[in-house]
């Protein structure tokens, strides 16, 4: 054994115990150590790299041995370890975080001990002569840069050795090549021949990389992503950007505003640095909304939103898409695609969780089958040493088990551990641990996978309620108000869309149109929507910011914004008026002031059945085909009607009150019972709640529902309130309308801790019965409080418990097991042979209790009187589409004119697939500012392959496949008026049509 061995002590037999977890200070405490070892002077005096031996198992002597003690390797028995070093000859150190430091003083202890030993400080050189030095004979400069690539060298050696263990093989290094080209560029460094310390540490770097070629040629990908934040836009960003290393950084544009605003040197810096290719962008929004619980087409419009942000700063839009908070679902990928981006980063840097696919980078692939490159793996803190106390395991896992093997580390600007800056000067040296990658050139160079992965949705986790910024009762509300108002909005732009093609169609010139035999697109540009309709693009920017609105300056007042949007509704309603009183024999006359005709304009694709009310002396035509029945509701009298999609039905108003007068059962009684033609509804008069729900001539209760105060206390007990009726009124009741109204208190262990108010209704034809929620007199619930442990509740009951649920989300059903859900518009209860439906009305968190039970948040901490109404329904045909028109139905309005009038229906735009959806976007123009097409938004809801025929108002000339940005993707078949698309299970596309002359 040599004078100066140099010792690293591990707890069990070499490698095999080496440690892959330590908390913080043991990992810094335990590379600290090693890598203290490599100083050059360490290794001269050693002749010889570090050895690791156990704690128990040292040799009686160690002739000024320098032996390294850590707290994971020694434990409680470090006192007794160190008295066996000493007794043996050596000197025992004990590790410290931080390693320049700790090396610093092992080596003044070192130094000090060999003085004391007298032990001469002499090496011998090439054989002769001999070069008297201590270990800070050397210029500072030159020091301080050689202690630095020793030690990177050092733990290059460490992490190489771990990686052949995890990848199951025996090392081929050459350690005694190893060990004399690194004495000999120790010596160099000391010598002042450093070209040849360059050479010699080069080679000793090469021979790592050769022994990771030996048992894998693929190099492995390195991300380091920096992420961006208010607080990090001053010094800490700018030492960054001083720093030769290339990073992506995560950042939307309103933090690059923000940037470009208070500190112009570093967004000067930082548009440097880009254009060089130091570093890359990855974001895509303005700001970051939670666009789980919002419509797909409001996170496309606030993609839009960010590019034209982005274009502002003169930035290119990022290929890749990441954002800090959590903010995408599993259905997420179809849009990220089809609006552009290359690669999706898909973690949560900030809190809640996304699933982890099998590989880092996977191909995650949406229900519709379009699939986005992503990185769903791990991700390291850069700024910790627990993230690189077993860099070499990670590095063969990757190698070992990945396609394309790739390490992500992340870090907040210039905040980076010290064994960060080792692996980026391995990296720079050899690709032994990794090579370092921009994400965009990543997504653009690395292989695809060999298949696409579909995520599950209950593994995208996040406590809305408790997590984000806006209290809990203001988020329920908020959510509840944006669903109804999208509706709305989405109709208005529905019907807006109609009129504008149809007055187009009838002031076009015939030169103006396209011609249908041309074999390509025509040229056109689709007009931005704040263009071709300023107001509409208001109420969407209204909506879209409405979820997030937590302070008085944000907030919108939901009445104002109700105004607006009926006072956009009358006056499309009455431009489309004036176009179809050219085609059908409708008239409206302003100035007659008594009202002889009613018109029912349905802005969606599907028919659906309206409730139309009038005074009890008139009725609608009732021996038209859209016409199912009518009869009393209190003092007036309603018809409900048939109205197909995008179309309308008008009908003069006919003043013989015998005439028309539908006859039938009551639809309810003083009994609690509601039963039309589809189903029965009891309701328990005791406790005022929805006791069953049945179906005519069928066995068996479908749902139960009642209301509840849920309280969860700190053992984990369960409490639920219970209902008490005090009164069950029978409200009206006809042919073809029913309502009861239950009242009672909620008692929790007996004591009163609110009112309840339900009406139940229920009209012939429907499938649905309806249910108006009024909670008053709530008793307080502590603010700190966790809403999904202390809330009043909508409580429902099946009776199966291997019923599957599915939710109906971003314009897709999806299966929901167990957990929570955001579930804004609908929840389908399957039990094989029959289907209940639970129209949700906005109400957006839901939780599923055991396999029989669900919940939904009715009232938390701050409320304490609270209005919602929602519908239970069975075996609807089209449960998502219906959900969607319950929220908004059909408009109708009253018509003054020629009391003659007959009866007329009509349709503009007509789909023979029930489970198809159609929402029309905007018009399509061309370089003159014609109108000579639209962009239509197609999707599919039954889950099942669709081959969708599609009729127009008018003759098409073309029709093209498009990416949510215009991108053609394919040509589709068009007959006369007819479109013809072939829709996958679930797709969602959009679709460019173009008229023919």
């Amino acid at each position: 054994m040599s004078a100066c061995d140099l010792m690293f002590l591990l707890p069990g037999y070499e490698l095999d115990s080496f440690p892959r977890h330590l908390e913080e200070d043991l990992a810094d405490d335990f590379l600290s150590g090693w890598i203290a070892l490599w100083h050059p002077w360490l290794l001269l005096k050693s002749q010889a790299i570090p050895k690791w031996r156990q704690p128990d198992n040292l040799p009686n002597e160690l002739p000024q041995a320098l032996v390294m003690l850590t707290k994971h390797a020694c434990g409680t028995d470090v006192a007794d370890i160190e008295t066996k070093v000493r007794n043996a000859g050596g000197l025992p150190v004990r590790a410290r975080p931080n390693w320049r430091e700790n090396q610093r003083v092992l080596l003044d202890r070192y130094s000090e001990f060999l003085s004391v030993e007298n032990v001469d400080s002499q090496v011998n050189i090439d054989g002769g002569g001999a070069l008297s030095l201590s270990w800070n004979e050397c210029p500072e400069e030159t020091l301080k840069k050689y202690e630095f690539a020793f030690a990177a060298l050092g733990y290059a050696f460490l992490q190489i050795q771990l990686m052949t263990r995890q990848l199951r093989y025996t090392s081929n290094l050459d350690e005694l090549l190893f060990t004399d080209q690194i004495i000999r560029a120790a010596e160099c460094v000391y010598r002042g021949d450093l070209e040849e310390a360059e050479k010699l540490l080069q080679s000793c770097f090469d021979s790592l990389g050769q022994e990771r070629d030996h048992y894998y040629a693929l190099d492995v990908h390195l991300l380091d992503v920096t992420l961006l934040a208010d607080s990090t836009l001053g010094a800490s960003l700018k030492r960054q950007l001083d720093l030769p290393y290339t990073t992506s950084l995560v950042a939307n544009a309103e933090l690059l505003l923000k940037l470009f605003e208070s500190n112009r040197s570093t967004w000067q810096k930082l548009r440097s640095s880009v254009a060089a290719r130091q570093i890359a962008i990855a974001g895509g929004l303005v700001d970051e909304r939670p666009h789980p619980l919002m419509q797909i087409d409001s996170m496309m419009r606030d993609l839009e939103r960010g590019r034209n942000e982005y274009s502002k700063l003169e930035l290119d839009y990022p290929h890749i898409f990441a954002r800090m908070t959590m903010g995408l679902d599993n259905e997420s990928a179809m849009l990220l695609r089809r609006f552009g981006f290359r690669g999706v980063l898909l973690e949560a840097w900030t809190e809640g969780k996304y699933p982890k696919g099998e590989h880092s980078k996977i191909s995650w692939e949406s229900s519709d089958g379009t699939f986005i490159s992503a990185i769903a793996g791990p991700v390291f803190d850069a700024s910790s040493a627990k993230s690189f106390l077993a860099l070499g395991w990670h590095v063969g896992e990757a190698l070992d088990h990945e396609h394309v093997p790739t390490l992500v580390f992340a870090h907040w600007p210039g905040q980076y551990s010290e064994y960060f800056e080792l692996l980026q000067h391995i990296s720079s040296r050899t690709p032994a641990l990794g090579k370092w990658w921009l994400v965009d050139d990543y997504f653009e160079s690395t292989d695809q996978p060999y298949h696409q992965e579909r995520l599950k949705a209950d593994e995208f986790q996040f406590d809305w309620l408790s997590q984000t910024s806006v209290p809990a009762r203001e988020l329920i509300a908020n959510c509840k108000s944006y669903v109804c108002f999208h509706s709305q909005i989405t109709a208005l732009q529905n019907l807006a869309s109609l009129v504008w093609q149809l007055e187009c169609q009838r002031t076009r010139k015939g030169d103006g149109a396209v011609n249908g035999g041309q074999e390509g697109p025509p040229e056109f540009s689709g007009i931005p929507c704040q263009n071709w309709f300023p107001e509409l693009d208001n109420l969407w920017q209204q909506v879209d910011a409405l979820i997030c609105a937590n302070s008085d300056q944000d907030r919108i007042d939901p009445a104002e914004l109700s105004q607006e949007i009926s006072k956009l509704r009358t006056i499309w309603i009455e431009r489309f008026l004036n176009q179809v009183s050219k085609s059908w024999s409708i008239t409206n006359s302003t100035g007659d002031k008594v009202h002889h005709g009613k018109l029912i304009i349905n802005p969606h694709s599907s028919p659906v059945r309206v409730t139309v009310h009038s005074d009890k002396t008139e009725h609608l035509a009732a021996n038209e085909t859209w016409h199912y029945a009518n009869g009393r509701m209190g003092n007036d009298w309603i018809s409900l009607v048939d109205t197909p999609g995008f179309g309308f039905v008008h009908s003069p108003l006919n003043l013989d009150s015998s005439v028309g007068r539908a006859k039938g059962q009551p639809i309810t009684d003083s009994s609690g019972l509601l039963m039309n033609e589809f189903l029965e509804a009891q309701v328990d008069s005791a406790r005022g709640h929805l006791r069953s729900l049945h179906v005519p001539g069928k066995r068996g209760n479908r749902l139960s529902l009642m209301i509840a105060r849920r309280e969860v206390d700190s053992q984990g007990k369960v409490r639920i309130s219970e209902m008490q009726a005090k009164d069950m009124r029978l409200v009206g009741s006809s042919n073809v309308f029913g309502m009861l109204e239950t009242k009672g208190d909620l008692l929790l262990e007996g004591k009163n801790v609110g009112r309840f108010e339900l009406d139940y209704r229920l009209l012939r034809g429907n499938r649905h019965i309806e249910i108006g929620i009024k909670l008053s007199g709530l008793a307080t619930i502590p603010e700190s409080s966790n809403p999904w442990k202390s809330a009043y509740v909508l409580r429902l009951a099946w009776p199966n418990e291997s019923a599957l649920l599915r939710n109906y989300s971003q314009h897709v059903m999806q299966p929901w097991s167990a957990g929570r859900v955001v579930a804004p518009s609908l929840i389908e209860i399957d039990e094989t042979d029959y289907r209940t439906h639970y129209l949700t009305g906005g109400l957006t968190f839901h939780r599923r209790v055991d396999r029989r039970f669900l919940e939904t948040i009715l009232a938390v901490s701050g409320q304490s009187e609270v209005y919602h109404r929602v519908a239970v329904a069975v075996d609807l045909p089209n449960a998502p589409l219906a959900a969607m028109q319950w929220l908004d139905k059909p408009w109708h309005c009253s018509l003054s004119g020629n009391p003659g009038q007959s009866p007329e229906i009509g349709w503009l735009i007509n789909v023979n697939q029930k489970n198809v959806r159609i929402d029309l976007c905007h018009p399509l123009i061309d370089d003159s500012g014609m109108t000579i097409g639209q962009r239509i938004f197609i999707s599919e809801h039954g889950r099942k392959q669709a081959t969708t025929k599609v009729r127009f108002f008018a003759n098409l000339a073309a029709a093209f496949r498009v990416d949510a940005r215009g991108g053609q993707l394919g040509k589709l078949s068009t007959e006369k008026d007819t479109l013809i698309i072939s829709l996958r299970p679930s797709e969602r596309t959009w679709v460019d049509l173009f008229w023919a002359r």
